[in-house]
């Protein structure tokens, strides 16, 4: 027996040398495993077809122009920028680089007067409206970083929190002996007087504990912004092929090519079949024609290929065209389409009263649908189409949707739970 194998790629697939590489590890990888019982009888290796159409579907007319990049630095901003720029700026400038303490506590250890800078600077920022009474009672806290520039008390501290709860303390007791040289009546007893009132302490306790988060924000947002600039193209594609085929598949009316009836519940229009689509069903009908009588035909198609497979397998081709004996779809949206009502055969009367769930096209013998919870591009079946078994598998990855091709442990359970294929 020589069993042709069709595989449907996902979005966001073009030709090039890595798409080639993948294709030639996941084919020798079917032909080991899931292909393992089939062979020619000239010897020849076992055909896998695997119909590309990533050329006809979406393109970025300016190359990509409309993805935003970082180094776009000409881009004016709406209103303010982030409100937590300059917090951060002054937190990068001040605070030790590779500490694994708190910001603040770093910059403390180094010098209080460096850390009475940086909180005081921090307050000012985030509280100007308090900015008389913080410069008022700077000359209290720079006296007194002045006189215990590394106190020892600062070895028992080690968060944020327990250092500022410390210097409140240290200054309130501070108030009630001034400096040296310095009296009760001195024309600074004013200063001294008001480091009871907690406005201005609220809003150096408050800037203290936002420089961390400003700090943090900081890495984690340029690693976003990092992270955007390099999967915007590919996001880009990915959602562009998704609506290049589906309005491929609704062109106006005056472009349709087929006169096939319409699906029910979907109204009077046939649904129109873009290249995309034809492309897939032409590959079908070319593998089944390639077979010889009786051999057996195997599709499996990843991610948005599933759609497109099903699409094909339940619109444009009927039993007539075509026997699938077993359709393996992996990564895919099927089920969450289906529940979308996106597909040619979609019916508005499902689930119903009397049928709840999608009878499997009559174009498939057997179904198996692989998913990874792991996988947020991976959706269930069974819950919506009768007569399809749902598969969970494991890639370990944390980019799993593109990780179960090239995974000989996928292939080998794939093929035993497929078992012989008549």
């Amino acid at each position: 027996m020589a069993m042709p194998l069709v595989f449907v790629h996902g979005v966001g697939n073009r030709i090039d040398g890595h798409h080639a590489q993948l294709s030639r590890g996941r084919d020798a990888l079917f032909r080991r495993h899931l292909l393992s019982t089939h062979e020619r009888r000239d010897g020849k290796e076992i055909a896998v077809h695997n119909p590309y159409w990533g050329g006809i579907a979406s393109s970025l007319a300016w190359g990509g122009a409309s993805i935003p990049q970082r180094e776009h630095t000409d881009v004016e901003h709406l209103g303010a920028t982030d409100p937590d720029d300059d917090l951060a700026e002054l937190g990068a400038a001040l605070v030790p680089p590779g500490s694994r303490l708190p910001p603040v506590l770093a910059t403390a250890r180094l010098g209080l007067g460096e850390a009475v800078d940086l909180l005081w600077a921090a307050a000012v920022l985030e509280h100007p409206e308090d900015a008389e009474d913080l410069a008022r009672m700077s000359r209290v806290a720079v006296a007194y970083a002045e006189a215990n520039p590394c106190p020892e008390w600062l070895e028992t501290v080690h968060t944020d929190a327990e250092f500022l709860g410390r210097l409140h303390q240290e200054l309130a007791e501070a108030a009630e002996r001034p400096p040296q040289g310095e009296h009760r009546g001195s024309t600074d007893e004013a200063e001294w007087e008001q480091l009871g009132s907690l406005g201005w302490w609220d809003a150096v306790s408050a800037a203290g504990r936002q420089l961390g988060h400003a700090l943090v924000n900081r890495t984690v947002g340029a690693g976003a912004d990092e992270f955007r600039s390099r999967v915007g193209k590919p996001a880009a594609l990915f959602l562009g092929d998704i609506f290049a085929y589906l309005r491929q598949n609704d062109a106006p009316a005056g472009l349709r090519t087929t006169d096939r009836a319409p699906a029910p519940g979907r109204g009077e229009t046939a649904p129109d079949w873009g290249p995309i689509a034809r492309g897939v069903a032409d590959a079908v009908v070319a593998a089944q024609a390639e077979a010889r009588s009786g051999d057996p035909l195997v599709i499996v198609a990843h991610s948005m290929g599933g759609n497109i497979v099903y699409d094909v397998l339940s619109g444009l081709l009927g039993p007539e065209d075509v026997q699938v004996d077993l359709l393996v779809t992996v990564g895919s949206q099927v089920g969450l389409f289906e529940e979308l009502k996106l597909f040619s055969s979609s019916r508005s009367d499902l689930p119903g009263p009397t049928s709840v769930k999608v009878p499997r096209p009559r174009t498939v013998r057997r179904w198996i649908n692989v998913f990874d919870y792991s996988d947020p591009l991976s959706f269930v079946t069974a819950p919506v189409f009768d007569g399809v078994e749902d598969l969970l598998y494991r890639t370990g990855r944390i980019r799993a949707h593109s990780a179960y091709f090239l995974q000989p442990r996928f292939h080998a359970l794939l093929a035993s739970r497929a078992g012989r294929i008549a």
